[in-house]
């Protein structure tokens, strides 16, 4: 029996039948709200040190491990990621349709050892580098990019 698979849209909450609206919002949440159980958890912070922490009541901490999404505000949510020491940062961009999304999502093209060594459609071949020399290379414009130069040569 064959199995039949249908491409998401990008946002489970679409998927699932809510407006775009309510995805939208609902996939911030999720977004913000599972930040926070991997950031105590680098923390090693138990329930009692997490509350003092993010300065909410141990049933609250209970409900956020839980997964209890609607419990909790984009609001409180970067409240509480702040008072982790976290950089919340929203994008907002125009909206797009699920078959844009594809498009975005697909690989690009043109990005390649051509364009890593610099040079046109036979760069590869006219340069025959080792895959030595090409890492070396790489590395080079990647730590002159970060101001790091010295440490590669």
């Amino acid at each position: 029996m064959a199995i039949k698979m249908t491409r998401g849209s990008g946002n489970v909450f679409t998927d699932l039948g809510f407006s775009a609206a309510g995805a939208d919002n609902l996939q911030l949440r999720w977004t913000l709200m599972i930040q926070l159980p991997r950031r105590l958890t680098a923390r090693r912070a138990a329930q009692a040190q997490a509350t003092r922490l993010l300065g909410v009541s141990q049933p609250r901490i209970s409900d956020l491990y839980r997964g209890k999404i609607e419990r909790f505000s984009v609001d409180t949510l970067i409240a509480m990621l702040d008072n982790t020491g976290a950089d919340v940062r929203v994008t907002v961009r125009n909206r797009t349709t699920p078959a844009e999304r594809l498009k975005e999502a697909e690989p690009r093209s043109g990005f390649g050892l051509n364009e890593v060594l610099g040079g046109g459609p036979d760069a590869v071949s006219a340069h025959r580098c080792s895959l030595n020399v090409l890492l070396k290379g790489c590395n080079q414009r990647l730590a002159a990019r970060d101001g790091v130069l010295d440490r590669w040569q």
